[in-house]
């Protein structure tokens, strides 16, 4: 196995600008050609729509209309040409160089590779497709689409499973289903893009070659692995000597900050490239052992026949720029000094306002308990306010008889015995719930606060964030709760904010002066043109292109829900307005932290969170 695997890295290694030169070849054509002429049909098809963007509110309408059909259809095959592209381009390369040691046009694997979309149609088209969007994204494999790679489950739904038991472990059986799926599946590619296959076909193959050799090939995934691990190990930890010793032992001047930014652009230069080409990497590593293994096969065994299928291309005329410039020691050493050199001394020349910490505003949401209180409590929010909070976000419904109370879930399930919806309780039957119920905090009883009680409490004492929630959201609900907010006179110091788009549609028409705030978890197309003066997005959504974007605008920027310290230690250098948490004092402490951090410091965070 050893032996295989340092054969096949020397392969690897001498054709590793031909690799580099192919992901370039392949992401000019995706970035340059496929994806504009992709979002300027989705323009048209979202104007026939009456609709900016597809986004939270509105995709499941949308994708029920004709229009929303076509972008259906549409956004599945640039999704199925982007893998071809991409994956399929490198499995068909690795094949070639393995058989003919050459290097083959790119051209032409681009457009063999296109020619294989035939092989995908058919009956297992959907299941391609969820293969792509869902298993392969969730098992990391190389086999999905670049712009899916670090797709993860949002950490507020993470939260709920976590917090349950059941949910947990199913997810848990999940994750393990998935893996061995993505393993049985290993070869379901190279099957339909060499071995021309159908999907059943290649489902069926790819099991029964993974199931003859099991061992071997986990033992060849585990030791490639750790062989790749432990280099960039090394790569690292080398830097982060040489940055620690710059960081600590030398006196602070610009010096110290040329030569401790050029350590880092160093380490991250060489950690960027091991990590765009460890695609490449598995990839061939995976098509490397599907030949392997096909030839260890009986002559008659009818899989046997695939072992020697592989795209006959023809090879280029002479070695590419790429290519020639890596085996060229001397210009790549000037090229990559330049480079660091040009990096680091402007970072040196510019680190006060590359590094000045940004005014982010804190937001406790649902009334910011952290561990301590009931969410959308009195106390709850009577903690923020004692930790220096902007803002608490807290959620609105209303009850059986027309009131409105202060409460997220639909039911009180999750509090108390009461199983009822909000919207079926009077305001009395609510009053008489304890939230504590089922806490285990002890303490005295916390009750469901009226919104009126909630102005009253944070009135002159802090900014309110007000979510209109659940089934009662509606243009009423959108009056009562204006007229409320203005009659105590705490309207400038508000936000009306709703994950529905109407409400903020009839908000915008009817109340101008009141700054609304549009909630998404995803939004696609021309979302700077959303109305809302806030625009609220879901943290694994908010990038710093978007938020320069909507601040162009004109718009307010928020981020929920940022309750972790990865997601904590990436928000607090984001150019946003306000960040909404349960942990009010966490976030405190992490910006506090940002303050007063070393501009080195913040450059290694930076590009930790790029």
């Amino acid at each position: 196995m050893i032996t295989e695997l340092r054969q096949a890295l020397t392969v690897f290694r001498r054709f590793a600008g031909v690799f580099l030169t192919y992901l370039v070849v392949s992401q000019a054509v995706l970035w340059l050609a496929l994806y504009p002429a992709f979002w300027w049909v989705a323009r048209k098809l979202f104007a026939w729509g009456g609709i900016v963007s597809i986004n939270s509110a509105n995709i499941g309408s949308f994708l029920g209309t004709a229009p929303g059909l076509a972008f259906g259809l549409l956004a599945a095959v640039v999704l199925l040409i982007t893998v071809l592209v991409e994956a399929g381009g490198f499995i068909k390369l690795s094949a070639v160089i393995i058989h003919a040691r050459s290097q083959p046009s790119f051209a032409a694997i681009v457009a063999d590779v296109l020619k294989s979309f035939r092989v995908i149609l058919g009956p297992g088209l959907l299941l391609v497709v969820l293969l792509i969007v869902v298993l392969f994204p969730l098992t990391g494999s190389a086999m999905s689409a670049g712009f899916l790679v670090g797709l993860r489950i949002p950490n507020f739904i993470m939260a709920v499973i976590e917090a349950s038991p059941a949910l947990s472990l199913t997810y848990l059986g999940v994750l393990v289903v998935a893996h061995l799926c993505a393993v049985a599946l290993s070869f379901i590619f190279q099957f339909m893009l060499l071995g021309h296959r159908r999907f059943g076909s290649a489902v069926q193959a790819s099991f029964r070659l993974v199931r003859l050799n099991l061992g071997r090939l986990l033992g060849f995934m585990i030791t490639s692995l750790a062989v790749y691990t432990a280099s960039m190990f090394l790569v690292v930890g080398v830097g982060v000597a040489g940055y620690t010793w710059v960081r600590w032992e030398m006196s602070s001047s610009w010096w110290q900050t040329l030569l401790g930014s050029s350590i880092v652009f160093t380490v991250a230069i060489v950690v960027w490239l091991g990590g765009i080409l460890l695609v490449a990497f598995q990839l061939y590593l995976s098509t490397n052992r599907y030949y392997a293994y096909l030839e260890r096969l009986a002559e008659d065994d009818p899989l046997r026949a695939a072992a020697t299928s592989y795209p006959r291309l023809p090879s280029t005329a002479k070695p590419n720029l790429i290519h020639r410039l890596l085996h060229h020691r001397g210009a790549m050493m000037t090229i990559t000094v330049t480079v660091i050199l040009g990096f680091a001394g402007l970072f040196t020349a510019f680190e006060t306002q590359l590094t000045a910490a940004p005014h982010i505003a804190v937001v406790g949401h649902r009334g910011g308990p952290g561990d301590n209180t009931i969410e959308n409590s009195i106390p709850a929010v009577e903690q923020s306010i004692a930790a220096g909070a902007d803002y608490v976000e807290v959620d609105v419904q209303r009850t059986l008889d027309g009131h409105y109370v202060i409460f997220h879930d639909a039911t009180f399930s999750r509090f108390t015995h009461e199983t009822r919806r909000v919207q079926d309780l009077t305001l009395a039957q609510i009053q008489n719930l304890n939230l504590a119920e089922r806490s285990g905090l002890g303490g005295p009883p916390v009750r469901v606060p009226t919104l009126e009680e909630m102005i009253e409490l944070t009135k002159g004492r802090i900014g309110l964030f007000l979510e209109l929630k659940g089934a009662t959201a509606d243009e009423q609900m959108v009056d009562d709760a204006v007229a409320a907010l203005t009659q105590a006179g705490v309207l400038e110091s508000s936000v009306v904010m709703s994950l529905d788009y109407q409400i903020i549609e009839y908000l915008e028409q009817h109340y101008p002066q009141v700054t609304s705030g549009f909630t998404y978890v995803v939004s696609l197309g021309d979302t700077h043109q959303l109305l809302g003066d806030y625009l609220i997005v879901e943290e694994d959504a908010a990038s710093a292109e978007l938020l320069s974007q909507l601040h162009e605008v004109g718009k307010k920027t928020a981020i929920w829900t940022i309750n972790t310290p990865e997601s904590m230690d990436r928000a607090v250098n984001l150019h946003v307005d306000a960040v909404i948490t349960d942990y009010v004092t966490s976030w405190q402490q992490t910006a506090q932290q940002r303050a007063a951090a070393h501009p080195l410091d913040v450059l290694v965070s930076l590009l930790l969170n790029w």
